[in-house]
C-alpha cells in the first residue's frame, strides 16, 4: 500500500473510544487535500470498498446550512428537526459506511459552521449518525479551488489533515480494470485486529504520550517564519487566524487524542512504524510528531509479554517504567482465559514489586489499581494471585495511596 492507502485504512480503523463497546464510534476525520481531477473521491470509494464499507459522497459545496444542520417542518404532533441529504439516511441503513464529505474548501462560511457542528456531533437534524459510520472529507487547496476557503481554526483542529498523493500509473490502472490492491483485502477483519489488540496497544501509547508531553516541562522549542525561536506548550498552541498553519494541524488536548488513538490502531494492525510519523503530524504539526517518535524509540519499550516473563529491568527513567506496567496490567485484564488471567496476574504483582523495590511505588499505583478493579488482589479467589498481590498491596496502602485508589474506584 502506499502512504494514502495506509493512512486513510488507518483513520477509518481507529476507535475512538473502546472498541470492545457496541457504542463505539469510530474513525478520526480524514481530510485528504489535493488537486482537481487526481481520483481522490474514485480511491477513497475504492479502498473504503475494498475493506467492506460502502461510501456515501456529499458534496458540500453545494449544500446550504440547514442540510447539515437539519429544518424544521411541522407534522401534527409538532415540529420536527429533518435531514435532506439521502446520504446520511443510507449510512443510517447500512449502519457501518464511509460519509465523505467532498470540496470543503468550496463551501462558504456558513456551510463550513454547519459542518463544524456536523463532524463534532455527528448530527443532522434529529438523525444521528451510528458510531460504525466514518467520516472522510476531501478539499482542494483554498487558493486553487472555486470561491475557495481555508478551513476555519475550530474545524481544522477537528480532523486529520493529509497531503494527497497522486496514484501511480499501476494504482490507476488496476482502479480502472476493476482491479483494486489485493494487499488492501486483508484489512476486511481489521476491527477484529483492533479490538483484540486495542487494551494492549493503547495503554502503551497513551503512556508514551503523556511521557513525552510532561518532558521538559511541557515545553518544545518552534521556529518562525523569520527564523526566530520561542518556546511554545507542547499540548496546546492554537494558532491565530493569520498563521500559516491555522487551517492544518495544530496541538490541542483533543489532537492529542486523536493522533494516540491514530498510533494505537496503526499496532494493532500492524502497519508501517513511518505510518506513525504521518498519523502525528497530521493532528499536531510534523515538528512534535517527529520529536515524539524520536522520544518513543528512545523509550525502546519492552512487549507485556516480555515484561512478565521476567526479560525486561525496571529503568531508572520514571517514565519508561510507568509506560511498562500500564501497558502489562491492560495485557492482563484482556486475557479471556481465566487460568491465563491468573497466570499473568501473578507474573504481574511480581512486576510492580520489582518496579517498587526500586524505590518507584508512586510508578505502580495506576497498574495496581486496574488489577484491584478486576479482582486480580488480596481477596481474589486464586491463592496465588493474594499471595503475589500482598507485598504491592501492603507497601501502597502503608503509603495513604491504597485509599486514593479506594476513593477513585467509588466516584
Amino acid at each position: 500500500m502506499d502512504r494514502f492507502e495506509s493512512m486513510l485504512i488507518a483513520s477509518l480503523m481507529t476507535p475512538l473510544s473502546d472498541p470492545n463497546d457496541p457504542n463505539c464510534i469510530w474513525g478520526i476525520p480524514l481530510n485528504v487535500i489535493g488537486g482537481s481531477g487526481v481520483g481522490k473521491t474514485a480511491r477513497i470509494t475504492s479502498i473504503a470498498k475494498s475493506i467492506g464499507l460502502p461510501c456515501y459522497p456529499v458534496y458540500s459545496a453545494t449544500k446550504m446550512p440547514e442540510n447539515f444542520g437539519g429544518y424544521p417542518v411541522p407534522t401534527p404532533t409538532g415540529i420536527v428537526i429533518e435531514c435532506g441529504l439521502p446520504q446520511i439516511r443510507s449510512c443510517i441503513d447500512e449502519q457501518k459506511a464511509v460519509l465523505f464529505l467532498d470540496e470543503i474548501s468550496c463551501a462558504p462560511p456558513a456551510v463550513q459552521a454547519s459542518l463544524l457542528s456536523f463532524v463534532n456531533e455527528r448530527q443532522a437534524g434529529e438523525y444521528v449518525l451510528p458510531g460504525a459510520t466514518r467520516i472522510v472529507l476531501a478539499m482542494n487547496p483554498a487558493d486553487v479551488a472555486a470561491n475557495g476557503h481555508d478551513l476555519e481554526i475550530p474545524m481544522a483542529n477537528r480532523v486529520a489533515h493529509h497531503q494527497y498523493t497522486n496514484p501511480t500509473i499501476k494504482q490507476w490502472g488496476e482502479y480502472i480494470t476493476g482491479q483494486p490492491s489485493s494487499e488492501m483485502q486483508n484489512f476486511v477483519d481489521a476491527e477484529k485486529l483492533v479490538k483484540e489488540n486495542w487494551s494492549i496497544k493503547w495503554a502503551e501509547v497513551a503512556n508514551i504520550s503523556w511521557s513525552f508531553i510532561e518532558a521538559n516541562a511541557g515545553l518544545h522549542v518552534v521556529r518562525d517564519a523569520e527564523g526566530n525561536t520561542h518556546e511554545a506548550s507542547k499540548l496546546h498552541n492554537q494558532p491565530t487566524a493569520d498563521e500559516e498553519r491555522a487551517g492544518g494541524p495544530w496541538p490541542s488536548h483533543r489532537t492529542w487524542e486523536l493522533a494516540s488513538r491514530g498510533v494505537a490502531a496503526i499496532r494493532c494492525l500492524g502497519l508501517e512504524q513511518r505510518l506513525e510519523v504521518e498519523m502525528i503530524s497530521s493532528l499536531v504539526g510534523a515538528g512534535l510528531a517527529t520529536e515524539w517518535v524520536t522520544y518513543a524509540n528512545k523509550m525502546d519499550l519492552p512487549s507485556p509479554e516480555e515484561a512478565l516473563n521476567d526479560k525486561w529491568k525496571p529503568h531508572k527513567r520514571l517514565d519508561v517504567n510507568r509506560a511498562v506496567t500500564h501497558a502489562a496490567a491492560a495485557f492482563i485484564t484482556s486475557q479471556q482465559d481465566e487460568k491465563t488471567k491468573f497466570r499473568r496476574a501473578v507474573q504481574g504483582w511480581k512486576l510492580l514489586k520489582k518496579v517498587m523495590n526500586a524505590g518507584q511505588t508512586d510508578v505502580i499505583v495506576q497498574p495496581a489499581r486496574v488489577l484491584i478493579n478486576a479482582g486480580l488482589d488480596p481477596d481474589c479467589s486464586n491463592v496465588k494471585v493474594c499471595e503475589a498481590s500482598e507485598d504491592v498491596c501492603c507497601e501502597i496502602n502503608r503509603n495513604g495511596m491504597l485509599r486514593y485508589i479506594l476513593r477513585k474506584n467509588n466516584e
